[in-house]
């Protein structure tokens, strides 16, 4: 599964989140209204091309095993995708935020960056 070239992540006011779910299917309205909103929004994060990487550290698997129920791929892959659109563009409402930050917290980033493998990367054809 390709999720694009590069991650972004921001944080959208309410009215821009109810915007969104009611676009629908509207492919080139959504990505406007997204890349609007970005260029709009203080804290915005561009990770560019290391998701794939990120997600991998964070769960042991690439993007293209979203688990659902892990708040650690949720932190990087949202927990509701827009469907219907050929670019990933998901959320996250508020409240899974405390899952996802109390799994972040917990999380021992020194001990998997100093088991980081870039074979490992390479095999999972990251």
């Amino acid at each position: 599964m390709d999720y694009g070239i590069n991650a972004n992540y921001s944080c959208l006011s309410d009215v821009n989140l109810k915007e969104l779910k009611a676009m629908g299917a509207e492919e080139e309205e959504i990505l406007e209204s997204v890349e609007e909103w970005n260029d709009d929004d203080e804290l915005l994060l561009d990770i560019d091309k290391m998701w794939d990487v990120l997600h991998f550290v964070l769960t042991g698997v690439g993007t293209d095993h979203k688990d659902d129920k892990n708040p650690l791929s949720q932190a990087v892959l949202g927990v509701m995708a827009v469907e219907a659109i050929s670019d990933y563009v998901a959320y996250t409402e508020h409240n899974h935020l405390a899952n996802i930050v109390a799994a972040l917290d917990q999380f021992d980033i020194e001990s998997a960056l100093e088991s980081f493998d870039m074979k490992a990367c390479k095999e999972a054809e990251l």
